[in-house]
């Protein structure tokens, strides 16, 4: 049985269980990074009497990003001291089967005579995992992965890393916000720091995602070489990870002039605060300032189509859109 049908099996029993002490479930999960600052925001702004609607909010956050993040949950719910002692009703409920570790990592066979290196979960190792491998070959990393293998060229994402402008990387790192937190983004400057903290959610194990980012901003060259990869002999099957709010808001940052940009900023003058919006350089840089400010969200973008309305229908309709579709 996957993470994500355990939660769900257990979800009601899960709830009420951990309503007891919803500060304390919300925080354990926020140091484990399976939500990020501005989901950590919007549940601690729930009516404090409410114990259980944080935890219901909380749980549907986290079945809401799949397996690996319901299995991190579990493994929270069965392993951490404090959860444990807190919680005891939690041994009751059937949650072994589900205990998930961290998928093994193995060493590739050799390439033109040199071995490649293993992908550490290690943060401490993240840079040896992209040193340039002048005159030493192509390096891949191979996940075992249900059965099938799917490898990837690290001498290939050091290309496209040598290939991004600056912008770019900040744009990619926009539409990681959902899967990288906000404390770790802000200290990526080059794709493949980017990469190695992918490479730690598992989103290295296949191309899709990395191509669906590429995709999205206009990189579709770069796919070109990460599909010429001979090393990529097989992909499996991936969940989409990036998210249609991400997407769109890309989309709106895309399409949006300078002029519009400048007009946006005096719009959101009083709410985002002027000091703020100094720093603002893009319309991505605004549109995270509405998170930190919860104007906007994956549920909530009244206040953006509101101010867009204003500037650019045709902005406003590709906001329209996204809320029609979900």
């Amino acid at each position: 049985m996957s993470a994500k049908a355990t939660v769900r099996r257990n979800k009601t029993a899960i709830q009420t269980i951990l309503s007891g002490d919803h500060r304390l479930i919300v925080n354990k999960v926020y140091e484990k990074e399976l939500i990020n600052q501005r989901e950590y925001n919007s549940l601690k702004s729930i009516n404090r009497e409410d114990a259980e609607g944080h935890v219901i909010e909380l749980v549907d956050k986290i079945m809401n990003k799949g397996d690996d993040t319901c299995g991190a949950f579990l493994n929270l719910l069965q392993t951490d001291e404090d959860i444990k002692s807190t919680f005891p009703q939690l041994k009751d409920l059937q949650l072994n089967e589900a205990l998930f570790v961290p998928r093994p990592v193995e060493i590739s066979p050799p390439h033109n005579g040199v071995e490649s290196k293993v992908l550490q979960h290690d943060s401490s190792q993240r840079e040896t995992m992209f040193d340039d491998g002048k005159g030493k070959g192509a390096q891949h990393v191979t996940p075992r992965s249900n059965g099938s293998r799917s490898t990837t060229n690290i001498r290939t994402l050091l290309d496209i890393n040598n290939e991004l402008e600056s912008s770019e990387v900040a744009a990619l790192c926009f539409l990681c916000s959902d899967v990288v937190s906000r404390k770790h983004l802000e200290e990526i400057r080059q794709a493949k720091d980017l990469f190695s903290r992918l490479s730690e959610k598992g989103l290295l194990e296949n191309n899709t995602f990395i191509k669906e980012l590429l995709r999205t901003i206009h990189r579709e060259d770069l796919i070109i070489r990460l599909e010429a990869d001979r090393g990529n002999l097989e992909e499996t099957d991936a969940r989409r990870v990036l998210s249609n709010f991400r997407i769109m808001l890309y989309k709106i940052y895309d399409d949006m002039t300078v002029d519009g940009l400048e007009s946006m900023k005096l719009l959101l003058m009083s709410k985002l605060g002027k000091r703020h919006l100094d720093h603002c350089k893009t319309a991505l840089d605004v549109f995270a300032e509405m998170e930190k400010k919860e104007l906007i969200s994956d549920t909530h973008v009244d206040e953006l189509y509101d101010v867009l309305l204003k500037l650019d229908v045709k902005l406003a309709k590709t906001v329209k859109h996204y809320t029609m579709s979900r």
